[in-house]
Formats: C-alpha cells, sequence, structure tokens
C-alpha cells in the first residue's frame, strides 16, 4: 500500500531523482502526490496509478518537472483525449 505521503517523502528525499515508475499501486494515491517541484525528473510513468489527475494537474506537473522528456500515464479517467 502507498500513500500519497509516501510518494512526497521519496520526491523530497531524493531532489536528484531523474526516473520514476508506479504501476498499479494499491492505496490512497492521490494527484497531490506529484506537486513537488523535481527539476532534474526526466521521465515519469504512471501506470493505473491515481484516476483523479486532471488535466490542471497535468498542467502543474509538467510546470515542476521542467526537464520531463518522457511521460506516461494510464488510468487516468478524468483526464482530457487531447490533453490541456
Amino acid at each position: 500500500v502507498i500513500s500519497d505521503s509516501a510518494v512526497r517523502n521519496i520526491f523530497q528525499s531524493l531532489k536528484n531523482l531523474q526516473v520514476f515508475e508506479l504501476c498499479c499501486c494499491l492505496g490512497d494515491l492521490t494527484s497531490d502526490s506529484f506537486k513537488i517541484i523535481l527539476p532534474n525528473l526526466r521521465r515519469l510513468k504512471l501506470q493505473r496509478v491515481t484516476p483523479w489527475m486532471t488535466d490542471m494537474d497535468l498542467i502543474l506537473l509538467t510546470q515542476s518537472c521542467r526537464n520531463l522528456s518522457e511521460l506516461s500515464l494510464s488510468g487516468c479517467k478524468l483526464l482530457s483525449l487531447g490533453g490541456p
């Protein structure tokens, strides 16, 4: 089981993190987990992790992760098909 606080702790502890992948996590994970500035993150892959991510969350995520070059999201039912 993984929680928002666990993910935030990972991000806060690993400021130079470049790759983060989560798949099929059980728990109460929300998009709040990903509202931390990660300037070195280059690849983020979230598969069936949080269905609550919205277009606005995606905008904030990409603004916080300026070096993100690869983003893979699946199971985010609230995202628009065309993106924000």
